[in-house]
Parts: structure tokens; C-alpha cells; sequence
């Protein structure tokens, strides 16, 4: 068997090299990229923001009051320990839910968003809509205690998986899945995203739970590369403030 050689003159092998330049180029430059948003997110989620502490912060369609995000980063061991920039993502969470917050008498127009975000306790997000359209974050905790809030989401969620929300989605062969290792009932906080198309998976998923090469897992995010791309980004930012990150 004779391998077939390829020969080249030297205008043609300039060209060539200039072409695998460029690529090199954008790789590196796309990776650069990646890395100032990673470090721009660990800066907003975990580290208290300069400014007058009693000016308003915009971001995306939420406000809320910079004092009480920058208090809100301090691990109290009460669900604490991120900005309400972290909190703004739980919108992010396809099966993210919002109910009124019926306890808070002096205020009964405030709502209540449940959503998943990072790690596998569910993040709680007093909240409340301004007349211009934008949602006001008033205060954010994770459910650690796995309580109220956490059964609450998990029922939501189950009304979901019934009624077929997202399906056509997910019936879609192009469609992409941000993935977690998992067991029988949960993710791992640990875990890394990983993003897939859904053809990759072992068999068609209901809910949220599948199999990957073997493997149970828990699909987070369903959807465009590009909206997996950016949960995968935040559980990235999040496992590099834990320290705690495995790889696939």
C-alpha cells in the first residue's frame, strides 16, 4: 500500500501556512476571550463591587441595591456567600418558577424565584417587578436545609416532566444539552458541565435525569450551544471560588 503525497509550491505552502496562522490566531484569541469572561463572572459572583454603596446596579433586566448584594457575599452559613449578580441567574434555569411571597405582609406584591444555578441546592430570590419592566433582587439564599423551597421546585418541576413542557425541544436532534455527573436523585455540585447533542446520549430522557457512555447524569440546560455555553461558564466560575471541581 503506497501512501499518496501532496506536493506543494512554494507560493501555495506560504498560503497554507498563513491560513493555519490565522486559525491558530483565532483559537487563542477565542481562548483569551473565554478567560476574561470566567474572570469577569468570578469578580461579580464572589468579590464585593466598588461604588457608592446605596446606588442602584443594573444588569440585564434586574436592579437591586449594590450594599445588599456586597452583604449578600458574606458565607453567614445561612445559604449566603455570592452577589445578586450570581442570583440573576437563576432566570437562566429553564424550569425556574415564581410564586408570591405570601409571608411578607408589608409587602405582598414581592415575589419569590426558585431555580438551580451551580450547585444542586435550590437558589431562593425575593424579587419584585417595577413598573418599567425590570425585576428588582431584594434578598438570595440557597435552600440548604432542602425545605419548603426545595420541595416546592422539585413538585414544579414534576408537573413539568408531566405536562411535557419543552419537549418539541428536546425531540430536536440538533439540540444541545449542558450535562452533570449524577446518581439516582441528584447532581453533583462538584461536577463539571458538559455540553453534548442530545443524539449523544444513551437513550431519549424524560425529566431531567439520563445516561451518558454509561454513566447516570442530569441534564441542566437544554438548548443552543451558546446557552449552554454560558451555564457551563458559570458552573466554571463556581468550581473555581469552591476549589472543589472534578473533570469528566
Amino acid at each position: 500500500m503506497y501512501e499518496k503525497v501532496i506536493y506543494m509550491d512554494r507560493e501555495t505552502k506560504q498560503k497554507f501556512i498563513t491560513e493555519i496562522e490565522k486559525i491558530r490566531k483565532i483559537i487563542e484569541e477565542r481562548k483569551l476571550q473565554e478567560q476574561t469572561e470566567s474572570d469577569d463572572l468570578y469578580e461579580k459572583f464572589y468579590e464585593p463591587e466598588e461604588g457608592e454603596p446605596n446606588e442602584d446596579v443594573y444588569y440585564e433586566n434586574f436592579v437591586w441595591n449594590r450594599k445588599k448584594s456586597n452583604d449578600n457575599i458574606k458565607d453567614t452559613g445561612d445559604g449566603k456567600g455570592f452577589s445578586f449578580y450570581y442570583a440573576a441567574q437563576v432566570w437562566k434555569d429553564d424550569d425556574h418558577y415564581t410564586i408570591k411571597d405570601k409571608n411578607n405582609k408589608e409587602h405582598p406584591d414581592n415575589n419569590i424565584t426558585l431555580g438551580l444555578v451551580a450547585t444542586e441546592n435550590i437558589v431562593v430570590v425575593v424579587n419584585a417587578e417595577l413598573e418599567n419592566g425590570k425585576i428588582r433582587i431584594i434578598s438570595a439564599w440557597e435552600d440548604v436545609n432542602e425545605g419548603h423551597y426545595t420541595e416546592t421546585y422539585i413538585k414544579h418541576k414534576e408537573n413539568n416532566r408531566k405536562y411535557g413542557k419543552n419537549k418539541g425541544k428536546r425531540e430536536d436532534s440538533s439540540t444541545y444539552l449542558l450535562i452533570r455527573r449524577a446518581n439516582n436523585k441528584r447532581f453533583f455540585s462538584n461536577s463539571k458541565g458538559k455540553i453534548i447533542e442530545i443524539d449523544e446520549l444513551d437513550f431519549p430522557f424524560e425529566g431531567n435525569f439520563a445516561s451518558y457512555k454509561g454513566k447516570k447524569v442530569f441534564v441542566q440546560k437544554v438548548g443552543t450551544f451558546e446557552d449552554c455555553k454560558k451555564i457551563q461558564n458559570i458552573i466554571d466560575t463556581y468550581l473555581k471560588h469552591s476549589k472543589n471541581g472534578f473533570d469528566w
